[in-house]
């Protein structure tokens, strides 16, 4: 059966999925399991988006150091720049383990075993690498060479 609905129906259907309704979640933990995820964004023009997000949903209520809190309680966990509630952390298991296993059978030998996992990451997830390290695309990693910066530990 097909459900037909009016534009004024989806309008309110995306509302109430995004949590924007004047009836407000009750915490953090609660705000991202509704949402599933909370993605991280480093970029500030007024606050990090992770944050503008809570406080569109949560109000004058939130405190940014709340986040903070829960990230570093596990509550709440980062997964590829999204948080979200350390109980699905099981659900990304096997993911992360293609990774470890992409890092012990790269035949890249890079000297920084954080690059080796984002490596492996990129390759696990299809990804392209953008980097100022040479050696990374010799070694048949889909990449794009940044000439921004000055090589490994450049600026």
């Amino acid at each position: 059966m097909v459900h037909h609905l009016s534009k004024r129906d989806a309008r309110r259907v995306a509302v109430r999925a995004q949590l924007l309704t004047a009836q407000r979640p009750g915490d953090v933990v609660e705000t991202v399991r509704e949402l599933t995820l909370l993605q991280i964004d480093p970029v500030k023009a007024v606050a990090p988006a992770q944050h503008l997000v809570l406080w569109s949903r949560l109000g004058s209520a939130y405190d940014p150091g709340e986040l903070d809190r829960l990230l570093a309680e596990r509550t709440l966990v980062e997964i590829l720049g999204f948080v979200r509630p350390g109980e699905d952390v099981a659900l990304y298991r096997a993911e992360m383990e293609r990774w470890v296993l992409g890092v012990r059978s790269s035949p890249l030998r890079h000297r920084d075993p954080f690059d080796r996992l984002l490596l492996a990451q990129a390759q696990s997830l299809g990804a392209t690498f953008m980097t100022a390290d040479e050696q990374v695309l010799a070694a048949g990693v889909a990449g794009v060479l940044d000439a921004r910066t000055e090589g490994p530990g450049g600026t």
